[in-house]
């Protein structure tokens, strides 16, 4: 039986399509709050503070990787684009990578990602767990109601990671299982060991500063569903099709 995937990670022009509009519409959203998300930066550079880290750069991207607008060393899956520099013979390189994007009050993250042949100093071993505690900081201070962290299998890239098309087919599916594994182990076992909790495609922990009934006031269009049905009611009542 073949694979079953979600639609996100589908390669048909219509998850294509939808994955482009995606990026763009969070970009707005990233750009309209880019004040606000530029206080992610500091948290991150506090958490990183080790001499192995050259600069820390946060960025809101307008295109998700190589061409367009500005060429990138990597492929963007959400907006606000979080990148750790190190230093390779005087010359800054990027290291470790994150990318997110934020609706009125959950964070997202979309992507965790470490440049290939990077040598991790054993202080920073624990930088997925370091990415995604100073987003819980930054949504804790912000007022965010939830940080979601994404399931392994729910990405793109766990369902096509690049892999040469020069090896063998038994080479391709052992190294397939072993990016599957490794992603599984950078965002569902971290993400669980931090004690976010599983729902559905995601990871998620919520904001014990927000009490729920209390977010969904801050937020009147969570209260829509209810009014529509008050107002079917109401119709139907004056229709004389409920009693």
């Amino acid at each position: 039986m073949a694979e079953k995937k979600p639609l996100e990670a589908s390669r048909s022009t219509v998850a294509t399509i939808r994955r482009r509009i995606g990026f763009f519409v969070r970009y707005i959203l990233a750009a309209s709050r880019s004040k606000a998300l530029g206080k992610l930066l500091p948290i991150i550079e506090d958490s990183f503070r080790h001499p192995w880290v050259a600069e820390v750069r946060l960025q809101i991207r307008f295109w998700p990787g190589h061409g367009l607008v500005e060429r990138s060393f990597m492929h963007w899956d959400a907006p606000v684009a979080v990148s750790v520099f190190r230093r390779i013979r005087g010359k800054k390189r990027p290291a470790l990578c994150m990318s997110l994007y934020v609706t009125r009050d959950i964070l997202y993250i979309k992507q965790i990602q470490g440049v290939s042949r990077t040598d991790v100093p054993r202080e920073l071993a624990a930088w997925p767990k370091m990415f995604m505690e100073a987003c819980r900081a930054f949504a804790y201070e912000g007022e965010f109601k939830e940080v979601r962290v994404p399931r392994a299998a729910s990405l793109y890239s766990y369902h096509h990671p690049f892999i040469s098309p020069e090896i063998l087919p038994d080479a391709r599916e052992r190294a397939l299982q072993r990016i599957r594994k490794s992603m599984e182990m950078l965002y569902d076992a971290n993400a669980l060991e931090l004690g976010f909790i599983p729902d559905g495609r995601w990871f998620k922990w919520i904001n014990p500063m927000i009490p729920q009934p209390m977010a969904a006031k801050r937020n009147p269009a969570n209260l829509g569903w209810v009014r529509s049905l008050f107002v079917l009611g109401a119709a139907m009542l004056a229709a004389g099709l409920v009693e």
